[in-house]
């Protein structure tokens, strides 16, 4: 009786841990995939930051 709880126990809990690890790497492969849609192609993002008066 003790055996059955423990392997429904264990059961659930892998489950479980697959069932959030599966949406963290979905998250993951959205997020390293993601484009904007009305992005244009060409972006020119700032490299530096300047810090005082111009």
């Amino acid at each position: 009786m003790k055996r059955k709880i423990l392997f429904a126990f264990i059961g659930a809990l892998l489950l479980h841990i697959l069932y959030y690890a599966i949406l963290l790497l979905i998250g993951l492969v959205q997020t390293f995939f993601y484009k904007p849609q009305f992005a244009p192609d060409t972006v020119g993002l700032q490299s530096e930051m300047v810090f005082g008066f111009c």
